[in-house]
């Protein structure tokens, strides 16, 4: 991403970092999403005074992104995670699985949709300082102005596709309930590390 088109993002950040929060916090599945502005950072010369340190802890509190992320910051502390021992423990199988191409694959306009819902999307996209409209727009200028695609690596880019894939987790517990005749939490659960998916059963099912 181009320096000018970053600083660009500062805007959405300053307007929107409180409803960033509130569409990063939908889905109970998701295993990375920002929960909190960051305010503290240890330089090494503080880290030194330090007698004891955490090393999970010291990544939330050595965060130089303007948000903290959890509750697994890194995905390899999943593996070796209680939440993984205690999923594991009460579920006898487990699947893991990605969304292929997940960025390269996202509609834009879809922000909207996943805040709002299609036609609330139509009705309103003239509205430039509608929350999804104005990320809708700063994705779009950040790609050259498409709209089939975002680009892989910048943080707000993850942001980005974290508030589309929260919605997706909403809907697809729902799906599983309705259709598939499973009790979330009981006979099946799932959880989601940005595009990568872990899916728990009890039975092997085929739901889908």
């Amino acid at each position: 991403m181009h320096p000018m088109t970053q600083l660009s993002f500062v805007e959405l950040y300053r307007k929107y970092y409180n409803q960033i929060l509130y569409h990063t916090s939908i889905s109970k599945h998701s295993l990375r999403k920002p929960i909190a502005i960051s305010k503290t950072y240890y330089t090494p010369k503080m880290i030194q005074k330090i007698k004891r340190i955490d090393d999970e802890n010291l990544e939330g509190y050595e965060n130089t992104s303007f948000f903290r992320y959890g509750p697994m910051r890194l995905a390899h502390k999943i593996y070796d995670s209680e939440f993984l021992l205690e999923m594991e423990t009460s579920y006898k199988y487990m699947k893991k699985m990605d969304i292929s191409k997940c960025f390269y694959n996202i509609y834009t306009h879809s922000i909207v949709w996943a805040i709002h819902d299609k036609n609330y999307a139509k009705n309103n996209t003239g509205i430039n300082d509608l929350f999804g409209n104005f990320f809708d727009k700063k994705m779009q200028n950040s790609n050259h102005n498409e709209t089939n695609g975002i680009l892989v690596g910048p943080e707000v880019s993850r942001i980005f596709a974290e508030i589309i894939l929260q919605k997706f987790d909403v809907n697809l517990a729902l799906n599983i309930e309705s259709n598939c005749s499973l009790k979330i939490g009981s006979d099946i659960d799932f959880y989601r590390y940005m595009d990568d998916i872990l899916v728990f059963q009890i039975k092997l099912k085929i739901w889908i």
